[in-house]
Formats: structure tokens, sequence, C-alpha cells
């Protein structure tokens, strides 16, 4: 087993998404809703990260993404208490705020579940 110093360095505490350019829990929410995804892991020295960790903007909670992209509650909960008490995040901005907040993603979802329904009511017969 690795030394407790060594795991809480492996707790996720950043996000940024490339594509949308989103950070923190706002990434963590567009990585989700987009689906299926490639996530790359590096490893680097500790002290490269100080200033990216230190970026609130970025910050997500620990267990965060094992809940949003894994749907895995028990690794949620084995991270966060793995997790370095001093990680800044801002509690008033989760993963669902910041969905709620995006009204264009969500009238695009809308637009996209109107269209689905709409050929499956027509593939089953229904009129519309």
């Amino acid at each position: 087993m690795e030394p407790a110093s060594s795991l809480l360095r492996r707790v996720p505490r950043v996000a940024y998404h490339t594509g949308t350019e989103a950070s923190g829990a706002d990434a963590l929410t567009d990585i989700a809703v987009a689906g299926p995804c490639r996530v790359e892991l590096y490893e680097v020295e500790i002290d490269a990260l100080a200033e990216v960790h230190e970026t609130t903007e970025l910050a997500v909670e620990p267990g965060a993404p094992a809940e949003q992209l894994a749907g895995d509650p028990d690794l949620a909960r084995r991270t966060r208490e793995c997790a370095p008490t001093d990680q800044a995040v801002d509690p008033d901005h989760d993963a669902v705020s910041a969905f709620l907040d995006d009204e264009e993603r969500i009238a695009e979802i809308k637009e996209a579940a109107r269209a689905e329904a709409e050929s499956r009511a027509s593939d089953w017969g229904f009129d519309i």
C-alpha cells in the first residue's frame, strides 16, 4: 500500500474541459453531459501544479468526479476520506448549479429531446 502522502496527491482536485473551456464543477458538468469521453492522466511533480491547485475556478469537490463521471458513490466517499483538508472549493457553485445556470445548454438539450421524441412518435405511428 502506498504512503498516505502519496495517496493525497492522487485525489482529483481540479477539472478543465478543453472543448468548452469550462473549469471546475462546470467542466465536470460538460464532460458528464457530453457522454463518452476521453480523459488523460499525467503524472507530474506536485510542485508543478501548485498554481493550478490554488486557482479556485478550477477546483472540484473531492469525490465529485467519481459521482458525476463514474456514478460511483462508494469511490466518491473513499476519495473524500483521502482528500486534503485544505482543498479550496466554492460550496455554492456545484455541478447542478452550473448546469442550471447554462440556459443555452438547457435549450439545446430540450431541442434534442423534442426532436428525438418526434422521431420516435413518428416511428411508432403516433400523430404529433
